[in-house]
């Protein structure tokens, strides 16, 4: 028994590292440096995100509702289950359920983003899921930003992998979502002035901005991966944003992370338009835009995910070659990509077959879901 529960606790440790690549892993090298912002009105909510890292492979799922997931990730024995009542398409680099970005069928986005700062609270009684899981969570069960803070009731974050969450939903509202000294800090609303959030605290990040431009201050913020810098650029983007005179918030968005990019890291460039739910992406490995209409795609848990290298393009009449799911298409992803990130590559056959196989847990009860999603 003692030694069942020993090997269980050297599995959790190796898998709070493999959510750390699920992430921008650290902000002090140039190769780590993720921006996340929210362009939105009346009529537009847009979400752009840049991901750089050493490697830029990668997968798109559609997640499908009416399935019925479960908290045990690693054979502990709990019967704790969630089930999924919308959809999701999401941009995964180490595994299905587990995501970096994505946007589900009620137009919700969240992606995560490094953050030395963060220091998660104590343990309590709540459910507690991996930072890479949590999304995926929230993408089964949450329509709105309300929806994902109102379920901190229920569910908390167990890790030592330091992150915050940049979250929007298909009304325009955008929440950040840190973890410092201990405590959950939201900002939102009015206490979100600039809706951005790149490697640094919200706080730090505003009172840099204060410094260089609420003074009335003409001093410029320097180039490069920086993450007080790129908050600034980021924050003039969405300052001149004018939504009445920019006739394609999409190419803005496009243009925003242009001006965040590191050459040679940033792998892939998002940009979800919640309110025609299209989701519009190049990668490092393609430079063509591609879209996804979500509007398009089947949910239904009784039909098998489609799924899509990142880097693939489509045909001559513009559609993207989509694959049925299955878990040697998973296994396959996250034998590359471990293979090719160092601290990942001796992981052991045993824990790459845990976490290819953890999704095909997951049992399809179509009745179960709620088939008409909502979120502005």
């Amino acid at each position: 028994m003692i030694r069942s529960m020993d090997m269980l606790y050297h599995q959790y440790k190796l898998m709070a590292v493999i959510s750390a690549c699920v992430i921008c892993i650290g902000t002090t090298s140039k190769s780590h440096a993720c921006s996340a912002f929210s362009l939105a009105d009346e009529s537009i909510s847009v979400t752009g995100k840049s991901y750089d890292w050493d490697i830029g492979h990668g997968l798109v799922i559609v997640n499908p509702r009416g399935l019925v997931k479960s908290f045990d990730f690693l054979g502990q024995g709990t019967d704790d289950t969630w089930i999924s009542k919308y959809g999701s398409v999401t941009f995964n680099q180490y595994g299905r359920d587990l995501p970096q970005s994505g946007m589900n069928e009620a137009g919700l986005v969240i992606e995560v983003l490094w953050l030395n700062e963060t220091s998660f609270p104590p343990d309590d009684a709540r459910k507690d899921l991996d930072v890479s899981r949590w999304i995926q969570y929230q993408f089964d069960t949450a329509a709105s930003v309300d929806d994902v803070i109102t379920s901190f009731e229920r569910i908390q974050i167990r890790s030592n992998i330091t992150v915050h969450y940049f979250i929007s939903d298909r009304s325009g509202n955008a929440a950040i979502v840190e973890f410092v000294e201990g405590k959950r800090i939201i900002h939102s609303g009015n206490t979100l002035p600039v809706s951005a959030i790149t490697n640094s605290t919200y706080v730090n990040s505003l009172e840099y901005l204060e410094t260089l431009i609420g003074s009335g201050s003409t001093h410029e913020p320097a180039a490069g991966p920086g993450s007080l810098n790129r908050f600034v650029r980021v924050a003039k983007g969405l300052k001149d944003f004018d939504g009445e005179e920019e006739p394609d918030p999409v190419v803005y968005a496009f243009d925003m992370l242009d001006e965040v990019k590191n050459p040679g890291y940033t792998q892939w460039q998002l940009v979800y338009d919640q309110k025609t739910m299209m989701i519009h992406y190049r990668t490092a490995g393609n430079p063509e835009i591609r879209k996804i209409d979500m509007e398009a795609l089947q949910f239904d848990c009784s039909i098998p995910p489609g799924v899509l290298d990142i880097h693939a393009s489509p045909d001559a009449n513009g559609t993207l070659p989509w694959k049925a799911y299955t878990q040697a298409i998973n296994r396959a992803l996250i034998d590359e990509t471990y293979n090719e990130t160092p601290f990942l590559a001796a992981t052991p056959d045993s824990i790459r077959a845990l976490v290819a196989g953890y999704p095909d847990k997951a049992i399809c009860k179509p009745e179960e879901h709620n088939t008409t999603p909502s979120g502005g």
